[in-house]
């Protein structure tokens, strides 16, 4: 009788372990990784002045407008993001809190105060959370977690006595 036949197949249970084990490995990480491209927020266009003061919006800058605001935010401004303060015929004044970067780059901003002309303005869209995505983003990754744990052998604890140990005798 061969060793691995011993015990019904000890090796290739083993071997069956191991494989479900990197299976379920692989199906948390991509779980994992793939959870933020599902996105909690999107973007709605609006108008600027339908009453949307204390909104959080993003005004997609044009050409000109990203130029206009190199010396305030930086080169290759695309967009800004944050809460609209007033918008009139000529002017959109937010509290900008993102400043979004050709490529998509997006760079947190300290709050400031700006004003942009509406020329400058490609187009302003309200940011909206959702709340269906934001949970099941919250879930994807929470299972995600708990399958790599399993996987791992994560489930396993460990509970150390007092006194116990190979420490021997004093």
């Amino acid at each position: 009788m061969r060793h691995d036949d011993v015990g019904g197949g000890r090796a290739s249970r083993a071997r069956r372990a191991r494989s479900a084990r990197a299976t379920r490995t692989l199906l948390a990480t991509l779980l994992v990784m793939a959870s933020p491209a599902a996105g909690c927020r999107s973007y709605a266009p609006v108008t600027p002045g339908d009453g949307n003061a204390g909104r959080v919006v993003r005004v997609r800058l044009t050409p000109d407008g990203g130029s206009a605001l190199a010396s305030t935010i930086g080169p290759r401004g695309t967009a800004l993001e944050g809460t609209l303060v007033t918008a009139d015929d000529s002017t959109v004044t937010m509290d900008v809190r993102a400043v979004t970067r050709e490529g998509g780059d997006d760079e947190r901003w300290p709050a400031e105060r700006l004003r942009v002309a509406r020329r400058g303005v490609a187009g302003v869209d309200v940011v909206r959370t959702s709340v269906k995505r934001s949970a099941l983003l919250a879930g994807g990754v929470v299972a995600g977690l708990l399958l790599l744990r399993a996987a791992l052998g994560g489930s396993e604890s460990v509970v150390r006595v007092p006194g116990g140990g190979s420490g021997g005798g004093r």
